[in-house]
């Protein structure tokens, strides 16, 4: 549950415009992605 709110606030923030590090992104775009298959 904690490891799901942590990624969501990091989610959070790079929409907000906050500097995120390029790998931390792309490790976010595939937890999204992966969480988008799991939904279907």
């Amino acid at each position: 549950y904690l490891s799901n709110e942590g990624v969501s606030i990091l989610e959070n923030a790079g929409h907000l415009g906050l500097p995120i590090p390029e790998k931390l992104k792309a490790v976010l775009e595939q937890l999204h992605d992966r969480g988008d298959e799991e939904d279907k």
